[in-house]
């Protein structure tokens, strides 16, 4: 359950077999719906940051009350978001090297990816995913460009400020990588970092 009745400001990141059989819900289209209530739960003036690449995330939009946005790693943004920006809407995308801010046919940088460490210069995709959706969270809630930028270039993946997450460790030669990846998606992320990494 939700322990509170709305917000002002929901994100939606993906939606995997993680956490499946659990509590009677036993499909990906049953979980979507669980983890939906978030968002159907944002006031109406408020903003849900959807994942426009998950068709299960994306479909959400249909059913929440609130400003959408969304977020999305392909060139250009999948179709959902291509349709949501031509309408005028608001979305989150990489361009140019750059993470940024589209409304209609209005474009702002917000950060260059190389300068956003939890990125690892890009190589950590899922992490370019997440300061998307950061930053559309963050400007939902009303922080300027400016503030979110400061805020994605400052913020260091180390052992102190996100224990467990994407740390990396050098020994000589070698590089070490500690995070605490529980399900299929966060190992994969892992192992496509280590892969770049490792190139």
């Amino acid at each position: 359950g939700v322990g509170y009745e709305s917000n002002e400001a929901s994100i939606l990141t993906n939606v995997s077999s993680d956490h499946l059989d659990l509590q009677g819900i036993h499909t990906l289209p049953e979980l979507a719906e669980v983890k939906s209530t978030i968002c159907r739960i944002t006031k109406p003036d408020g903003w849900v940051i959807l994942n426009g690449d998950d068709p299960y995330v994306s479909a959400v939009a249909r059913r929440v009350r609130a400003n959408v946005a969304y977020f999305s790693l392909l060139p250009g943004g999948s179709d959902p978001v291509r349709r949501h920006v031509e309408r005028g809407g608001r979305a989150y995308l990489v361009r140019g090297g750059s993470l940024v801010e589209v409304n209609g046919p209005d474009t702002t940088e917000i950060a260059e990816i190389r300068r956003i460490p939890i990125t690892i210069g890009g190589l950590a995709r899922h992490n370019v995913a997440n300061a998307l959706a950061a930053a559309g969270g963050a400007r939902g809630l009303g922080a300027t460009i400016e503030e979110v930028s400061h805020g994605l270039t400052d913020f260091r993946p180390d052992a102190d400020r996100s224990p467990g997450r994407l740390n990396l460790f050098r020994l000589g030669a070698k590089v070490i990588i500690v995070d605490f990846a529980h399900n299929e998606a966060g190992i994969a992320a892992v192992l496509d970092v280590a892969q770049g990494i490792a190139g």
